[in-house]
């Protein structure tokens, strides 16, 4: 794995946290906190979102280990981390995608933001944040490499908990 100074430039100092803490956020708005699974790394994102947008690329569809990724795009100075930033890791592809990014909490996996590829925003990740950003999902892009399978959610049958199969007597299955 690369540094995020590495793949960042050095303007970037070594880490992403040290980083953000150079940037001031926006005032402008109540902060959305994130967190990873485990909840040792959080955020707060301020601002209004750019874009939010489904990404159905290889790259998004391996690190996301989904059919698409979920992504909201932020102003540069809109991530402030609260904690848990020494668990920041980063991955930068050599192979598929080189230069590809993703940065994710050592401890559990799970992706949190990271500066675009050309460092002109935040790409955060919807699942990560706490509440509404205010903002519905505009597009899918990279369509020509969705998975076949691949079904919208309007498509599917909506469960309020986990599933429940029908059996052949009309008893539920869990």
């Amino acid at each position: 794995m690369r540094s995020f100074a590495a793949i960042h430039g050095s303007e970037a100092v070594d880490h992403p946290r040290k980083w953000v803490k150079q940037l001031q956020p926006s005032k402008s708005m109540k902060p959305i906190s994130g967190s990873c699974l485990c909840g040792k790394v959080a955020f707060d994102v301020t601002g209004t979102p750019i874009r939010f947008l489904y990404c159905h690329c290889r790259s998004c569809q391996k690190s996301t280990g989904s059919v698409h990724a979920a992504n909201l795009a932020f102003p540069l100075g809109s991530v402030r981390w609260t904690q848990g930033e020494d668990l920041i890791e980063l991955f930068v592809d050599t192979k598929e995608n080189p230069g590809f990014p993703r940065c994710f909490c050592r401890n559990c996996g799970s992706p949190v933001p990271k500066l675009s590829r050309n460092r002109q925003w935040w790409v955060v990740p919807s699942g990560s944040l706490d509440s509404d950003p205010g903002m519905r999902p505009q597009a899918n892009i990279y369509w020509a490499e969705h998975a076949p399978w691949y079904l919208s959610a309007d498509q599917l049958a909506k469960n309020d908990g986990k599933l429940v199969e029908q059996r052949e007597g009309g008893a539920g299955q869990q």
